[in-house]
């Protein structure tokens, strides 16, 4: 499906800023529904515009995309949706897209993509390469956040927090506690001048990433 210069417009004018955070929803053979945080980059095409996501290897995004090769991304400012789409699924509000299967998100999002898988491979640096094309592009109700230091740092503390989830089984102690000092490091921002409900958010990020981590010269048990 070619896009409207309209919303390849709209789709350019939100994604113009190289990598960006969205939120990846994809279903399996059986429409269950996975939704993950994912770094989105845009392959402007000039009459068409593809994007590219990198999911883990062998996470449910990556199976669910062989399965079912479509998927929806949604753009927000909003940290709580990010931090709820790793630990509060369900607290999520799915709503049914135009065009593809797996459904948007309902929760204060700004745009909403829906993509048709192109091409699925393993890149040179062992991550799954997907290039979707882009079928449908519209704004939603929006996330009504003003820009926040304290929020912005969330959102990075939790991409930190994915790739330490996601390879913790093949790092060194050394290279988990690194991953670790660096989450502590961002997340120090919102634990100074951050909300509460920032701050508590900071809290569960950092009390998984330390359970990741190799203290005292011990793996510690990932429940």
């Amino acid at each position: 499906m070619t896009l409207s210069v309209g919303l390849r417009d709209l789709v350019r004018k939100y994604l113009r800023y190289g990598l960006h955070e969205g939120i990846c929803v994809t279903v399996d053979g059986f429409g269950r529904v996975n939704v993950a945080p994912m770094g989105v980059e845009v392959l402007d095409r000039g009459s068409n515009v593809d994007v590219i996501i990198r999911p883990y290897p062998e996470t449910r995004t990556s199976m669910n995309l062989r399965q079912v090769p479509e998927f929806t991304l949604n753009f927000t400012h909003n940290p709580i949706l990010f931090f709820n789409s790793l630990f509060h699924k369900q607290s999520l509000t799915l709503l049914p897209s135009h065009y593809v299967r797996p459904p948007r998100l309902g929760n204060g999002v700004d745009l909403v993509l829906e993509c048709e898988v192109k091409a699925q491979y393993r890149d040179v640096k062992g991550r799954d390469l997907v290039i979707g094309s882009v079928n449908d592009a519209y704004e939603c109700e929006g996330s009504k956040v003003a820009y926040s230091r304290g929020a912005s740092a969330v959102i990075e503390a939790l991409v930190y927090l994915t790739k330490l989830v996601a390879l913790a089984t093949s790092m060194s102690c050394e290279e988990r506690m690194k991953y670790f000092r660096r989450i502590s490091e961002v997340c120090s921002l919102p634990m100074r001048i951050g909300s509460k409900e920032l701050r508590h958010v900071c809290s569960v990020v950092l009390k998984l990433a330390e359970s990741l981590t190799c203290l005292d010269t011990q793996d510690k048990v990932v429940e």
